[in-house]
């Protein structure tokens, strides 16, 4: 299976008929494929369109409620719970960090939980959200068990990816990654056009480097064993993740939205100190990388952009 070339414009109006044909409402449709478009546009094939498969038999085997709601059982000046009901992913994510972004515009924080949700797309767009409103904003969320730790052969944590945004000059800092080697998207790209993995990206159901991604893909659902591997330097962090998304709320797929405004820090901060912390940095791409890459470098030179930020407004 290789690659067809589709225009922008035929895809936006495809995924758009077939979310209506699933049961979701016009608006609903579009909110759902701008992500998925947003993905492919990105580069990031993997959480794209060739998703549509996977919601589509979410919803026939009833994990994924079109007709369900998101609706908001806790909330205090600065903060919100909101249960998905087991509804689309991105329509909960949408709405919950609509919410964090009202939260923070009135009070200098917006922290938005969801539980009962389901697989959102890319962490990314919702990041993106609280940054094209002036905002620091950062989303991540827990998922199945697809990661094997180090030395291990059973998967035993999610891959758990984690998005940051923030507005700079000339352009947006943005930072959005999953925490294992490579995502679930991407085998799945590499078993649709049957092609080997690359070394160093999964481990079969011993334990063994495995390069057949059916295989892999397999053992994964069936939780025989294997799955996908992790350097070193992310098996605290992956272990820090699923703590955070789990504890609160304790139920179901939870993900969490954080919008920060600077004001809460000065009110009267000029942009200028910003622009020069944040503006020499490069962009952050999302992108499939070599094992020998150092995960944690890119990983920490986020962390310390995210604190040098809240530093540099603190002033």
């Amino acid at each position: 299976m290789g690659y067809v070339t589709w225009s922008y414009d035929t895809l936006n109006a495809f995924c758009k008929d077939v979310f209506q044909s699933f049961g979701f409402s016009e608006q609903e449709s579009e909110e759902i494929k701008d992500v998925l478009l947003k993905a492919d546009l990105y580069g990031i094939e993997s959480h794209g369109m060739q998703r549509m498969v996977r919601y589509h038999k979410g919803i026939q085997k009833g994990t994924i409620h079109p007709e369900s709601k998101p609706e908001v059982v806790f909330e205090t000046p600065i903060s919100a719970v909101i249960d998905g009901h087991n509804g689309m992913g991105q329509l909960i994510s949408i709405y919950a960090m609509k919410k964090a972004i009202e939260k923070a515009k009135t009070t200098g924080v917006g922290i938005v939980s969801v539980r009962n949700s389901n697989h959102f797309g890319i962490a990314g767009y919702y990041a993106k959200m609280a940054c094209d409103e002036g905002l620091m904003g950062m989303a991540c969320t827990n998922s199945e068990a697809i990661m094997v730790p180090t030395f291990g052969r059973k998967a035993m944590l999610g891959s758990n990816p984690i998005a940051v945004a923030m507005p700079a000059d000339p352009y947006p800092f943005f930072f959005d990654c999953s925490t294992t080697v490579v995502t679930r998207g991407k085998l799945e790209m590499y078993n649709k056009m049957n092609k080997p993995l690359p070394e160093g990206w999964a481990l079969d159901k011993d334990g063994h480097a495995s390069t057949n991604a059916p295989d892999v893909l397999s053992n994964i659902v069936s939780k025989k064993g294997g799955g996908i591997m992790a350097a070193h330097s992310r098996i605290k962090q992956e272990s820090v993740m699923d703590l955070w998304q789990s504890i609160q709320p304790a139920l179901a797929i939870r993900t969490r939205f954080v919008n920060i405004s600077p004001s809460i820090w000065k009110p009267f901060v000029k942009a200028r100190r910003q622009k020069e912390r944040v503006g020499s940095i490069p962009m952050a791409r999302r992108k499939s990388l070599p094992k020998k890459r150092d995960w944690s470098m890119e990983f920490q030179s986020m962390i310390t952009l995210w604190w040098s930020l809240l530093t540099c407004v603190a002033i």
